[in-house]
Order: C-alpha cells, then sequence, then structure tokens
C-alpha cells in the first residue's frame, strides 16, 4: 500500500507564500507566476497608470490572504525594473517576455502595456514598506534606505542635502559658537573661505558635501551627518525622487506599502493620528506628481469601511480594488 505522499508530490514553488522583500526579483518566482483573468484585469490597472502617468497614484488593493496580491505586485514590480529592463543576459530577457505573453493570452491591452513598459524602459524605484513597524516615518525611511542599496544607489545625492548642509552651518553660527569657529578653523586650513564654501553648496558641488560630510563628525563628537535621517519624510521622498528621475534615467518611485492591515491594527494608538496624517500627506503628494512619479499601493486584506477607526476612513487620495 502507498501513501498518498509517496504518490503526490507538490511542486516546490507552491508551497511558500511570497515575501514581497525577500522575493524581489526572484527569477523562479517571476516564473511562477500564473495569470488569472481577475489578477490580470487588476494589474492591468496598475500597468495602465504607469503608461499614461495618469489617474490616481495612491491606491488600495483589498484581497483576503491567499488571493495572490503579493505575487501580482511582484510581478508589476518585476515590469517595472531597471535591471530587467536593462538586462542582456539572455535568461532575464527570456523570463520577461514569457511574463508578457502569459498576460496578453489573457487580456492584449494588459500584455501591450507590460511590453511598453519595457520597451520605453520607464523604471521605477520600488519601496517595499513592511505593515509590521511601529514607527511610520522609521519605516519609510528604512525601506527607502534599503531600496537604493539594492539598486546600487546608495550613494545618491539629493540636492536637499546641501540644502542641509547650510542650515546645520547657519545653526552652529547661531547657536553653538564654539563649534561654529572650529568649523572655520578647519575652512582655513584647506585654504577655503566661508563665502566661497557656501557658494559651492549653493552650486551642488559634490566636493564640497564631501568636505562636510567628513570633517562634521570632528565637529560633534563623532556624529554622522545623515541628512537622510534628519529629513522630514516627504521632503525626502521627494527629494530623491527628483534625483532619480533628473540624474539615473528613473520615471518614479513606487511605494509598496505590504500588510497594510497589520500597520492598522497593530500601531500604537497615542500616535495613530499623526501616522495616519503623514501618510495623508504622502498619499496627496503622490496624487499631485505629474512627471517624476511617486505611486503608493497599499495591501491590505478588508475593505476600508471595515476599520472602525474614524482617521483611517478619512485618508484621501487613493481607491479600493478588490482582488476576489
Amino acid at each position: 500500500m502507498h501513501l498518498f505522499n509517496e504518490i503526490l508530490k507538490i511542486d516546490k514553488k507552491f508551497q511558500k507564500s511570497i515575501n514581497m522583500r525577500l522575493d524581489y526579483n526572484k527569477k523562479d518566482k517571476i516564473k511562477s507566476y500564473i495569470p488569472t483573468r481577475a489578477s490580470v484585469h487588476i494589474l492591468k490597472t496598475y500597468l495602465q497608470e504607469f503608461v499614461k502617468e495618469q489617474g490616481m497614484k495612491s491606491t488600495m488593493l483589498v484581497g483576503p490572504y491567499g488571493k495572490g496580491k503579493s505575487h501580482l505586485l511582484l510581478i508589476l514590480l518585476a515590469l517595472l525594473s531597471k535591471k530587467n529592463q536593462n538586462s542582456n543576459i539572455p535568461e532575464v530577457k527570456k523570463i520577461m517576455e514569457d511574463v508578457v505573453q502569459k498576460i496578453k493570452k489573457l487580456d492584449v491591452e494588459a500584455g501591450v502595456a507590460a511590453a511598453y513598459l519595457i520597451e520605453q524602459k520607464k523604471s521605477y524605484l520600488p519601496v517595499i514598506v513592511s505593515g509590521a513597524q511601529k514607527d511610520l516615518s522609521r519605516a519609510m525611511l528604512l525601506s527607502l534606505r534599503e531600496a537604493l542599496v539594492r539598486e546600487g544607489l546608495e550613494n545618491i545625492v539629493p540636492d536637499t542635502y546641501f540644502g542641509e548642509a547650510k542650515k546645520t552651518i547657519e545653526q552652529w553660527k547661531n547657536s553653538y559658537p564654539d563649534t561654529y569657529r572650529n568649523f572655520l578653523g578647519y575652512l582655513k586650513e584647506k585654504n577655503i573661505s566661508e563665502l566661497s564654501f557656501l557658494k559651492s553648496l549653493e552650486r551642488y558641488e559634490k566636493e564640497a558635501l564631501d568636505f562636510f560630510k567628513e570633517i562634521y563628525p570632528k565637529l560633534t563628537a563623532g556624529s554622522i551627518f545623515e541628512p537622510m535621517v534628519q529629513m522630514s519624510i516627504i521632503t525626502l521622498y521627494e527629494s530623491v525622487k527628483e534625483t532619480l528621475c533628473r540624474q539615473y534615467g528613473y520615471s518614479g518611485i513606487v511605494v509598496i506599502f505590504d500588510e497594510f492591515s497589520k500597520f492598522v491594527e497593530g500601531y500604537p494608538k497615542e500616535r495613530f493620528s499623526s501616522a495616519m496624517e503623514q501618510l495623508q500627506n504622502i498619499c496627496e503628494l503622490a496624487n499631485g506628481t505629474k512627471e517624476q512619479a511617486l505611486h503608493v499601493i497599499l495591501v491590505a486584506h478588508k475593505a476600508m469601511k471595515e476599520y472602525k477607526n474614524i482617521s483611517l476612513v478619512e485618508l484621501c487620495g487613493h481607491i479600493e480594488i478588490m482582488a476576489g
């Protein structure tokens, strides 16, 4: 007598659920995608938004656990990936061509939109935020930093970094005279006047910013100049987005807020209202962008109306898409 597990074997690729962060751009996960008419209909909605850059840029993807929301978004990110679009590796090109054909078989328009993004190299930096985090600002910051490192862009220098350096110098001048005096001393050692140094920062000269980063720890008892940590999330994302588009050929940023339901249900009550206000501002920023776009996708397993918290119900700048 044979046991069922001796006769029937389950393909390993169907045994594990999708983890957006860990499975991003994994070849086996992309190849294992099995499109359905329902999932391709949703995918087409997103693909056409990225192609046309029209309509709402902050959306909510709603559906029960196990309905394939994460796998669908993984495919969307694969199509938007600069590495995939620019790849000359035959295997990667074949994988992406096969994905487009799978989509096209079920919906020609969706397939055409997917192919267009690849052909026109409309790439977006994917930032995957975990809903399990208990601090929205920190989660958004760490996720952006992780995305930049993953794409080899950890040394990116947004224009606002130069402004933060100038602001810091002004603060030293007004409130910390000893630090300011020591700062001028370092400039003098390099035969640089304060005025010319400030002008260099205004002209976004990287050498000036690098020098400021070098002396900053010596002036602040070992602290590191980290403007990414000091800036507001809205300012940071907008600044990084503009730099990515202007200097690195991206079309924008797409933020995937994975397991948004966990964020809503587990976020500390005393800070929930403030976090929702931040999230609302991010959604409004996304919906207000045209060129150098920011897209935000909140992934949840329940419809918005099922959450009783009034702050969440009032969150604007998104639509619900039932992934059924």
